[in-house]
C-alpha cells in the first residue's frame, strides 16, 4: 500500500497505534445495527474497525489523494 503523509492544510492526524484504534471503537461503544457517518476519515484506520463493527459507515474525505486508497482499504 502507497505510504501517505498528513497534509497540515486540511489539519490532518493519523491514528496508527492499534491499541487506541481498539480503545476509541469500544469508547464509542459501536453496536451491529449503528450506523455511522464519518467525517475526515483520513487513512481509514478507524473507519475500518467501525465498519466491521456497525451496520453501516459513510464517510466523507476532502482530500482527493486519500479518496482512492480509502477505496481501496474499506
Amino acid at each position: 500500500m502507497k505510504e501517505i503523509s498528513p497534509k497540515k492544510r486540511f489539519g490532518q492526524n493519523f491514528i496508527n497505534d492499534e491499541v487506541l484504534l481498539s480503545d476509541l471503537v469500544d469508547l464509542i461503544n459501536v453496536k451491529k445495527n449503528d450506523d455511522f457517518l464519518e467525517i475526515g476519515p483520513g487513512s481509514g484506520n478507524l473507519t475500518s474497525l467501525i465498519v466491521s463493527s456497525a451496520n453501516s459507515c459513510s464517510s466523507v474525505e476532502i482530500d482527493r489523494d486519500l479518496i482512492s486508497l480509502l477505496k481501496e482499504k474499506i
